[in-house]
């Protein structure tokens, strides 16, 4: 395990996030995608489904198809 205080708060933040979407099932190749909740509308009308409300503020969304 690393010693988190050598790391600069940004790239812990990333860390975090890095976790968080592999908790969801999300990873590179998946059809979704994290918004700001802010953005949701925006992407509905694109096609996007919601997924689900995250606790910071940010949406899942599944991709549409091509």
């Amino acid at each position: 395990m690393r010693d988190l205080s050598k790391l600069a708060p940004q790239h812990i933040q990333e860390l975090l996030q890095k976790k968080s979407m592999t908790s969801l099932g999300l990873n590179g190749s998946s059809r979704q995608k994290i918004v700001p909740f802010s953005d949701v509308k925006n992407r509905v009308v694109e096609g996007c489904e919601f997924v689900q409300l995250l606790p910071n503020a940010e949406v899942v969304v599944t991709l549409p198809e091509n």
